[in-house]
Order: structure tokens, then C-alpha cells, then sequence
């Protein structure tokens, strides 16, 4: 009999696997991203439906079986994209960028990043009360901390303000990133070319 892990996790891609199954990408609080199947997901009466599809976050309930990863349970607690679509396109857009990063540079079953993880759901949570020109700024510093926490950027020169990835997302923060987002943005594309991965 298997193991059963519980985890906090966001859905970054859901994909349909076969008639009755879905395949996520998971970015969990305590494994990391890993790959994980649902079973019989498909169907109008599957009661997991609702919690995995794209965005979708919540505590899930996983085994590891010889071939890989499986979700059997889920305590949903929201989707990102519909706590946003009617009236922030651009922050589903900066989700959508941030997400497509992450995939790219956090290897599968690789070490466990939890700080990168309140990162992510720190910054989604600031996005949804903030306008658009703060949702931007939130961005990259979101993406310039992950960066920097998964070893792809150096933040010599920056203020520790920007980068520490121990400090909420702050009025002061966000004061001090506007007039730097452009600065931010270029060493944050320098190191993404670097990495080869994008």
C-alpha cells in the first residue's frame, strides 16, 4: 500500500491525458514541481474537476507509485484565473508568464522550494488588489527574487528591498520598484538568455 502525501500546490498547466484523465503540473509547497496524473477527470461527476484545472490551487492529497505521481483527493480553495478574468487580463497575463517560466527552470521532483512557492502565491494574492501598473512591478520582482533563489540571476547592486525574498510585497516596495522596472526587467531577460531554457 502507498504512502499518502498532503500538499499545498498550484495547478500551472492541466492537460488532457487519454478520455478520462488529466495530466498537471503541479508547483507544490513541499515537492517541489512535479508531474502528476488525476484519474477519471473528466467526467461531468468527478468531484476533483472544479480544483485542477489551470490555476487552480488548494491542499492536494498525492501518491507515489512506481510511475510517478498521482492525485487522489483535493481540498480546493480557489482558482487564480477566475479571481481575476473579469477585471485583470493583465495580471492573468503576468501569471500566465510567470508560470511558463517556472516550468522551464524548476527541474521535475528537484529539490523542494519553498520559499519560491510563498513567492509565487504571495505575489498572485498582491496582484489581485492592486492596479495594473502595480501588477506589472509585481511581477518582476516576483520573477528577480525566484530567480535569484533558484541560482539563474545575482542581485548584486540591487536594492535588498527589491530582492529579499523574506519581504511581503509592501506600498514601500512597490514605491521603490516602479522607476527600477525597466533595470529589472533587462537583467531579468539577460539571465533568462543565459539559461538557454527559454
Amino acid at each position: 500500500m502507498y504512502h499518502t502525501y498532503s500538499t499545498d500546490a498550484i495547478v500551472l498547466e492541466s492537460k488532457a491525458m487519454g478520455d478520462s484523465s488529466r495530466l498537471l503540473w503541479l508547483f507544490t509547497k513541499d515537492f517541489g514541481l512535479i508531474l502528476a496524473d488525476v484519474k477519471s477527470a473528466r467526467g461531468h461527476l468527478s468531484k476533483l474537476r472544479p480544483s485542477i484545472q489551470t490555476y487552480s490551487y488548494g491542499l492536494f492529497t498525492l501518491v507515489r507509485g512506481k510511475r510517478g505521481w498521482k492525485v487522489i483527493n483535493v481540498i480546493g480553495k480557489g482558482n487564480h484565473y477566475y479571481e481575476l478574468r473579469s477585471t485583470r487580463s493583465d495580471a492573468i497575463e503576468a501569471l500566465a508568464r510567470t508560470s511558463h517560466v517556472m516550468r522551464k527552470l524548476i527541474g521535475l521532483d528537484d529539490v523542494v522550494h519553498e520559499d519560491v512557492f510563498s513567492l509565487l502565491s504571495q505575489g498572485i494574492e498582491q496582484m489581485k488588489c492592486s492596479n495594473a501598473t502595480e501588477s506589472c512591478v509585481i511581477e518582476s520582482v516576483m520573477v528577480c527574487r525566484m530567480l535569484g533563489r533558484l541560482g539563474y540571476m545575482t542581485h548584486e547592486g540591487l536594492p535588498q528591498l527589491l530582492v529579499s525574498p523574506y519581504l511581503n510585497f509592501s506600498e514601500e516596495l512597490l514605491a521603490a520598484a516602479v522607476p527600477m522596472r525597466a533595470a529589472l526587467n533587462r537583467r531579468i531577460n539577460a539571465s533568462l538568455k543565459q539559461t538557454g531554457l527559454l
